[in-house]
């Protein structure tokens, strides 16, 4: 059993693995396309894009959301590392104190997150990121539309 991944069967149509001496298996085109849309917003918003990503690997691939999030971490560091080298190149400023300090709460949460994860069961892990994705998103209606803040 183990913690490795071992890939049972690849082609266009199908990806089929083992993770933890489970069985999993989604179309690769879903991923691809659901990666570019993602890329897109997010880099236009100026967000990571996890909070996308999670959803489309949970729903649509059916993958748990521990497996779910490690992915999505680093599909979005991938995605941000050229995002950020993208905007450098075009001129963007970038204020590298701000990035020291947000480095810290960063290193710190993304080495908690996974521990905790573990101990947390999977719908409950959903429930959580819904809640999250929920109060962020009425943050943002109520400053696009009405120029309120809930924080």
């Amino acid at each position: 059993m183990g913690t490795r991944v071992a890939i049972k069967h690849v082609n266009l149509s199908c990806v089929e693995f083992s993770f933890c001496g489970v069985d999993f298996a989604f179309n690769p085109a879903v991923p691809v396309v659901a990666g570019f849309v993602v890329a897109t917003v997010a880099s236009f918003l100026g967000v990571g894009g996890g909070f996308l990503l999670v959803p489309v690997l949970t729903g649509i691939t059916q993958l748990p959301m521990y497996l779910a999030a490690g992915t999505s971490a680093f599909a979005v560091l991938v995605g941000m590392v050229t995002s950020i080298a993208t905007f450098m190149t075009s001129g963007t400023p970038v204020y590298w104190p701000l990035i020291g300090i947000e480095l810290c709460g960063i290193v710190v949460g993304s080495w908690l997150g996974p521990i905790t994860s573990r101990f947390l069961p999977d719908i409950w892990l959903k429930r959580l990121f819904i809640v999250i994705a929920f109060v962020v998103g009425i943050n943002y209606v109520l400053r696009g539309f009405f120029g309120m803040r809930l924080w």
